[in-house]
Order: structure tokens, then sequence, then C-alpha cells
């Protein structure tokens, strides 16, 4: 049980807020390209690293961020590496693309203009870790288990996602002034409670207008809906939803939703609790990793 009530949305604010996203309808024009070729580049059943060592090469950004997690404090007892194909070589093709993929897909959860910053700038940054976290462990997840016959690829980019509407939604609350504007007393677990209430729609607008997978559609549209039984199309929402609820019951207090929601797809997925203990071990180190891809 919780320990304090959960804080509940201002439907006021709520309706204001949905009301301004279909007027303005302000969906990024398209997903992040370099993100979307990293990740079809790693599908390819003849990946090649060197391919990959361009991709990544050609932002800056992306190999400093690349060469720190490879020389962060997990694999300092290795010696100092100063390439990326060093790093592919210590990490492995899949994780330095998924490192990749996360932080040059960063832009969509960026705030744009200074009062995004000067009102959210914290929770853009968490919304951030909370996603690349959420992707990187699932993906992680799913390639540890081969007999659900899931590609760890579509659960990346379902994880990646599964909560963009909340940047969106963010953005535009944001952007809202005058007599729509937010009261000054909005807390940020109001906020919290507020982007809950908005993400499945504008995130499912979000998905259809850049036109991603089924998968990542069901994975965003669904995350949240209980009683979604287990079959060979809802293995990725589970385990998408598995590792965002293991996260946020890491980051904040625990509801019964949450709790809820990690039972019923541990059970869908035919996890033992020792997996389970396991699992939470490794969304600690991928939430260390998406805080060093936000910082």
């Amino acid at each position: 049980m919780p320990e304090t009530p959960p804080v509940e949305a201002d439907p006021e604010l709520t309706s204001r807020v949905l009301a301004q996203f279909r007027e303005t309808h302000p969906v990024p024009g398209s997903p992040p390209q370099l993100a979307m070729r990293i990740l079809n580049q790693v599908q390819q059943p003849d990946a090649d690293p060197t391919e990959l060592t361009k991709l990544i090469s050609l932002e800056p950004s992306l190999t400093a961020a690349v060469l720190r997690v490879a020389n962060s404090a997990a694999y300092r007892a290795l010696g100092r590496i100063d390439s990326v194909r060093d790093a592919i070589t210590r990490l492995g093709m899949r994780e330095v693309a998924r490192i990749g993929c996360a932080l040059s897909a960063k832009s969509v959860f960026d705030p744009q203009r200074r009062t995004e910053q000067a009102l959210y700038g914290p929770v853009f940054l968490e919304l951030f870790i909370h996603a690349s976290t959420t992707a990187l462990a699932a993906a992680s997840l799913a390639l540890s288990l081969p007999k659900l016959k899931t590609r760890s690829d579509v659960v990346f980019l379902g994880g990646l996602l599964h909560d963009i509407g909340m940047s969106v939604g963010l953005r535009v609350l944001a952007g809202m002034t005058g007599p729509d504007a937010p009261p000054k007393s909005l807390t940020v677990p109001g906020v919290q409670a507020l982007l809950d209430a908005v993400h499945i729609e504008i995130g499912a607008e979000v998905h259809r207008e850049w036109r991603l997978p089924d998968t990542a559609l069901q994975i965003c549209l669904e995350h949240h809906v209980r009683g979604v039984a287990p079959s060979e199309h809802s293995i990725e929402l589970h385990i998408v939803r598995l590792a965002s609820a293991i996260h946020l019951l890491q980051s904040r207090a625990p509801t019964e939703e949450r709790l809820g929601e990690i039972e019923e797809s541990l059970y869908c997925l035919g996890l033992s609790k020792f997996q389970l203990r396991s699992f939470d071990n490794d969304v600690k180190r991928f939430t260390s990793m998406a805080q060093q891809l936000g910082g």
C-alpha cells in the first residue's frame, strides 16, 4: 500500500491541456532520424560494426556519450578506450546502438524554449531518464528471454517512446499563457499527475503521425491497461510495462497501480521472484547509464 495518497490531476487543467494540444497539434515533424537509422542498421542479420561506428560518429555528442559509458566505473578496471570501435568491442554492438539511439532521440525530450527550461527543465530531464531506462532495460530483458521469441529492437523502440505523450504534453503546458496558464501553485507531483492523465491520448497521436510500428502504438495505448491477457502479441507490452513500472517504483513512492502492473506482467511473462530481483538490479544499472546520457 502507498504511504501517502497519490496526487490527483486537476481535471480542469487536464481538459485545457488536451484542448490546446488538439488545437495546436504540436507533434514533432518526424521521429529522430539518426535514432531510426541506428535502430534499422543493427536489425540487419549482417549488421556491420563499421557501419554502426560511422553512424555514431556522425554526431560528436553520441561519440562522447558512448565513450563516457564505456569508460564509466563499471568498466574502469578494463582500461581506458578512446574510439567508438573499441567501445563496440567492449560493450557489444547492440548496447552501443541502444546508447546511441537513446541519446539521438533526446531532442524529443528536451526543452526547446527558454520558458520550457525555466518552468520544467528538471521534469523534461526526468522524462528522458525514464524513457531511456525503460528502453535499455526492456531490450536487455527481451534478449535474456529467448523462449518468448520477441525482438529486442521492437521492445527498445516501444520503451523509448511509450511515454512520448508526456514530453509533448509538457510542452503544451509550458506554452499556455494568459487565462489558460497553469496556476503558480502547481507542484511537480501535480505536473506528473497531469501528464499521467494526458499522455496516452497525446502519445497515440504522435505514434500515428510518425507511422511507427503497430507494436509500438499498442505499447503506448495499453501500457497502463490492466487485464491484457498473455499472448504472442502482448509480450512486448508486458516487457516494457515491467521495466517502466520497476523504474517508477525505484524513483517514486509506490502506488497500488504500479505494484499491480508489476504483478500482472510478471505473471504474463512467467518470471519468478528471483528473476524479478535480478531485473530490479538491471534497472538500477540502466538508470545510472541513462543519467550519464542525460547529463
